[in-house]
């Protein structure tokens, strides 16, 4: 072979073993791409678990679950998370994971959300006006404890005046100072829409309570007459107005069917739950008198049904929402869910937990690889079934949706859709909190682990009329419910404040008047990934 021969053949060789090299060197590279790509995800995956974990468990001891862990390991690489607040919140939960090089931190804020609880002070229908006047009257959502108690729990405030109706925050807000309605969150807490609790289901509880007392007719309260005692509260109902004159003192539950009045005179107290119904009515809260626990002021039909707006939701009532996690307790309760929300269905992959109708699907199913979807309580609910995934849609009447197991990371819809709001069976939410098996008999859609059999996530949905009231209502469509608008009068020294112990004592009684345990959000949710230096 001449020189030239093995000159070509020394490049040619030169030249192959360049390709390889560049070959070689590519594919090393594309591994490292494919390599790092699948560290990111897994860290973020191992973030996401650990994140879930702590936010489950910081739910359930809100007060005392303050974890520190750092570089545990797990399915290949290291998590860490902590909890960091006092035992009243805020709390900011953070988590990490790590896997090679990837870093993944996801981070929130848990929080106890102050609007969720009862107010000291509550609209419920139209208003004509509110007329305040002077500057020694006070509504107050802050905790009080009552004359001669101490605190045994934690302070549960709350906002000073919730207005269910729009209409009603507007003319609150325009009439009644900042500075002399204060809230959980300082002066001028007020709050719009529907509250944690329907007080016509409470009023009802009330009226139906085998120890109640009734004064038929309007009554007059003077000199200091005694109802009940602190440990003893009493259930009172007063069909007619209610004037009080002189200084009569209070403790338990009181419903006035009628215009209520406290004149300039005397010191009057109540301690508990007042609850004053009325078509419209004029109302007047005046003089040194004082109210610990909760007032609701409602206008009513004869019927007792409160409205003066468009039903947003299904038509002619509302229905509530429940939902309860892993260990059976209520996570989120709604009150008029469907007005709230202006919907008429549930939808379980809307994201949150009580945020903007969100019903917890991320805190509870998510971690799942596989899960059982069922309805309890379906029979004769008139509506529609969806659920979604990216090979099948299943869509079929309430009542005819059997039981499907599905991978949840699959699912794009899930959502129950109701006809109409007497398809629904009634029930109410301390019915559905106490009953962690048929929760009720409320229409539950109930998820379950599909390889362990344990509930993962229960959503109920139920209405409070009685059974001759749908019957009016069969083929009703009016999007209305026509309500006289009230009024409120208050000068003096008046004081309407929350108190837990006042209505903590009712509820051995009325649970139905129970505040409850604080709603718990999650806020201020950012994540973050991360190569680290090696």
């Amino acid at each position: 072979m001449g020189k030239s021969a093995l000159f070509y053949v020394a490049a040619a060789s030169l030249m192959l073993l360049g390709l390889y090299g560049d070959s070689a060197r590519s594919r090393l590279a594309t591994a490292e791409t494919e390599g790092a790509y699948y560290e990111t995800v897994l860290a973020r995956e191992i973030a996401q678990s650990a994140f879930n974990v702590l936010l489950a468990r910081t739910r359930a001891d809100f007060a005392g679950h303050r974890p520190d862990r750092t570089a545990v390991a797990y399915r290949g690489g290291l998590f860490g998370y902590r909890a960091v607040g006092a035992s009243g919140g805020p709390v900011l939960l953070e988590a990490t994971g790590e896997v090679g090089d990837a870093l993944h931190r996801i981070s929130g804020v848990l929080l106890s959300d102050a609007e969720s609880r009862f107010a000291a002070l509550t609209f419920d229908g139209p208003v004509d006006y509110i007329n305040p006047r002077g500057s020694a009257w006070i509504v107050s959502g802050v905790d009080t404890e009552p004359p001669g108690s101490t605190a045994d729990g934690p302070a549960v405030s709350g906002p000073g005046v919730r207005s269910v109706l729009a209409s009603a925050d507007a003319i609150a807000r325009g009439a009644m100072p900042a500075r002399q309605v204060i809230g959980a969150d300082g002066p001028g807490h007020f709050v719009q829409g529907a509250g944690p609790v329907d007080f016509v289901h409470v009023a009802r509880k009330i009226e139906e309570h085998p120890d109640v007392v009734v004064l038929e007719g309007s009554q007059r309260w003077n000199g200091s007459p005694t109802f009940g005692a602190p440990n003893a509260p009493v259930i009172m109902v007063v069909n007619g107005d209610l004037t009080i004159t002189g200084s009569a003192v209070g403790y338990g539950a009181l419903l006035v069917k009628g215009s209520f009045e406290v004149t300039a005179a005397g010191t009057p107290r109540w301690e508990g739950l007042v609850i004053v119904q009325s078509e419209g009515g004029e109302h007047g809260i005046l003089g040194n008198s004082r109210f610990l626990g909760a007032m609701v002021l409602q206008s009513v039909t004869a019927d007792g049904e409160t409205g003066g707006e468009s039903d947003a939701g299904l038509l002619g009532g509302h229905f509530d929402v429940s939902v309860a996690g892993t260990t059976g307790d209520i996570l989120y309760q709604a009150h008029q869910y469907d007005d709230r929300y202006d919907t008429g269905s549930i939808d379980l992959l809307q994201p949150g937990c009580g945020i903007e109708g969100g019903l917890c699907w991320e805190e509870t199913v998510a971690s799942a690889t596989s899960i059982t979807v069922s309805v309890l309580n379906g029979a004769g609910t008139d509506g529609t079934a969806w659920l979604e995934t990216p090979e099948s849609i299943v869509n079929t009447s309430i009542s005819g949706f059997g039981p499907v197991t599905v991978d949840p990371a699959q699912l794009r819809g899930l959502r129950f859709s109701f006809d109409g709001i007497c398809s629904l069976p009634s029930s109410g939410p301390a019915a559905v909190a106490a009953d962690g098996s048929t929760r009720g008999g409320a229409f539950t859609v109930r998820i379950t682990d599909a390889v362990s059999g344990a509930t993962l996530l229960d959503v109920a949905a139920y209405h409070h009329l009685s059974e001759s009231t749908c019957a009016e209502r069969s083929g009703d469509d009016s999007p209305f419910v026509e309500v006289e608008p009230m009024v409120l009068d208050m000068r003096g020294n008046p004081g309407i404040m929350t108190s837990a112990t006042a209505l903590e004592r009712l509820g051995t009684i009325l649970p139905e008047a129970l505040p409850g345990q604080p709603r718990l959000v999650l806020r201020e949710v950012r994540e973050a990934g991360a190569r680290l230096p090696r």
